[in-house]
């Protein structure tokens, strides 16, 4: 009977043994992975060694509290100890591979949304009513003019297309009429060297350089271009995230360039434009803090109104006490294997508090 029951305690202990030993290398896993990702942008042996060292204490803080007799009662210093250490690895590994990529999807979207406010704004800010009034009536004149110089029956040379030429004259003085005769065969050539003329003089003109307009439509194209480049940016940043690319590492470094883009344009176009809505900056908040080390407390607190930031503090204290239940109870299998008289024990599992 007692040699029985001395294989099944056996048994039993074997098989806790394994148990043990599948949770803690997940433990392991959960917690070098937490550390390793806090540090991955200071030096990435450097993190994974960190990651590693913090998390065999951790480890071996759970497995000093649950063989010792006292409990965790009797080590309550050194089981805080264990939860602050679990309680960042385990938050911040959740918080990266679980949600990490749709903190930064977020990011990405939101940004893209901003960086087209920018063209608006610039093309808003380039706007002008007297030089738009200007235009209007110059494009009026110069449509008009060119279509006398399409008539066959006078290809320009008429009393209609030179009063519509003396009124392009009176909005631009240095316009002068081609000199000689015009052959009709070979308007379009002429009516492309006028379109030109026109353009020109009209871009020189008072109201231009009054208005200092040909820079702000300068500003406007550029701003126009950064916009498009930017949207190429998260573009990229987007497929290598969904292509399982580092979002610590490449996709943040590329999304602070574009944060710095955006900035430097939002700056520029608000000095412009003194009553400006434009946000000054993109919101980056969650992408800087999230797998920083200097930052894990600030995205705790930030994150205090999500339910899943209960979640992870939970799982990481249900992590430590789960482990150190599982090391007291492999030590009582332990010491049961050397007690004769199995119907005397009791079968009750004993708290680990």
């Amino acid at each position: 009977m007692n040699n029985k029951v001395n294989d099944e305690n056996n048994v039993s202990h074997k098989t806790f043994q394994w148990i043990v030993i599948v949770f803690s290398i997940v433990f392991l896993i959960v917690l070098a992975n937490g550390y390793y990702n806090l540090l991955i942008n200071t030096n990435r042996l450097l993190a994974f060694f960190i990651g590693c060292s913090l998390a065999f204490l951790a480890w071996n803080l759970a497995k000093f509290i649950g063989s010792s007799s006292e409990k965790i009662l009797g080590n309550f210093p050194l089981f805080i100890l264990l939860l602050v250490l679990s309680a960042l690895g385990v938050f911040n590994s959740l918080m990266t591979n679980l949600e990490g990529k749709r903190i930064f999807q977020e990011t990405i979207d939101d940004s893209s949304l901003k960086f087209r406010e920018l063209p608006i704004i610039a093309k808003e800010i380039s706007k002008n009513p007297a030089i738009e009034a200007k235009q209007k009536k110059v494009e009026s004149l110069k449509q008009m003019f060119f279509e006398e110089l399409r008539n066959p029956q006078n290809c320009g040379q008429g009393a209609t297309a030179k009063n519509i030429a003396d009124q392009i004259k009176n909005e631009l003085p240095a316009f002068q009429i081609l000199s000689g005769k015009v052959n009709c065969n070979k308007i379009e050539p002429i009516i492309s060297s006028y379109d030109e003329s026109i353009n020109r003089l009209l871009k020189n003109s008072k109201e231009y350089i009054d208005g200092n307009q040909l820079e702000l439509e300068k500003l406007a194209g550029e701003v126009l271009q950064k916009e498009k480049n930017a949207q190429e940016k998260l573009n990229q940043i987007r497929t290598e995230i969904n292509n399982g690319g580092n979002i610590l590492v490449d996709a943040r470094l590329g999304l602070e360039d574009l944060a710095t883009l955006y900035q430097n344009t939002a700056l520029e176009l608000s000095k412009i434009d003194l009553n400006s809505k434009l946000p000054p900056t993109l919101e980056m908040n969650s992408v800087r803090n999230l797998g920083e080390w200097s930052q894990i407390i600030n995205l705790i607190i930030s994150r205090l109104d999500k339910p899943s930031t209960y979640v992870y503090l939970s799982l990481a204290f249900f992590f430590d006490w789960i482990l150190i239940y599982l090391f007291s109870r492999l030590k009582e299998l332990a010491n049961n294997l050397s007690v004769k008289k199995v119907n005397e024990r009791s079968t009750k599992i004993s708290s680990p508090w």
